[in-house]
């Protein structure tokens, strides 16, 4: 009864018990701490500072994929299982994004970040400098929605090229997608694991609604 009591509180202490065992057992003692966790089912175990290089460890020593998927909750948001199976992205980034092409990477970067701030931000672009200028006017911006156009359209220029990261509809969806993907997340997370197959997909609709839209 009381690790029933634990989990269930977890939802509105967990705040609470956090900086509570960090001050008990990291600072104090420097010892790793149990956190009860409704998000799990299970105890999560918090690390203190000196343990924290234990996450850095190779893949061959650390199992950290299914932690992962447990934490995004990627069966429920993602559709085809090959996505998540086989993470191709590390071996792309190892190799194709190494030393030697970063700075290919980095001037198309540049550029459309500079493209990105002149669109979103109507901020001083080549040819329309209007430092020094009496007649500029304040405008009214969306900074959440602005920042991320503008660091969407950079990612996207490096995985699908000029044209398609200028793409404001295309853009736009995956933009959406992402917002799902993060607040169906939290709603699974916060469900008990044993009600997560049932309602799990409901919650997920939307991610996948937004994802078909993307393909």
């Amino acid at each position: 009864m009381s690790w029933t009591r634990a989990i269930l509180g977890s939802v509105v202490q967990t705040a609470h018990r956090a900086a509570d065992g960090y001050q008990r057992f990291s600072k104090a003692e420097g010892k790793p701490f149990a956190l009860p966790s409704i998000w799990t089912g299970r105890a999560v175990v918090v690390l203190p500072p000196s343990l924290l290089p234990v996450l850095n460890r190779p893949n061959s020593e650390l199992a950290a994929k299914r932690a992962q998927h447990d934490t995004f909750q990627v069966p429920y948001m993602v559709t085809d299982s090959d996505v998540y199976d086989n993470p191709i992205q590390y071996e792309v980034v190892r190799r194709t994004m190494s030393r030697n092409q970063i700075g290919n990477l980095a001037a198309a970067t540049a550029e459309e970040l500079d493209r990105a701030f002149c669109a979103y931000w109507g901020s001083q672009c080549q040819g329309n400098d209007t430092a020094g200028s009496d007649n500029r006017e304040w405008a009214t911006l969306n900074l959440w929605t602005a920042c991320g156009k503008v660091m969407g359209r950079a990612a996207m220029r490096l995985l699908l090229g000029e044209t398609l990261c200028r793409d404001e509809r295309l853009l736009d969806l995956s933009m959406r997608y992402s917002d799902a993907v993060m607040q169906g997340t939290v709603c699974i997370n916060n469900l008990p694991p044993f009600a997560r197959p049932m309602l799990g997909p409901l919650f997920a609709i939307p991610a996948k609604y937004h994802q078909s839209r993307c393909l």
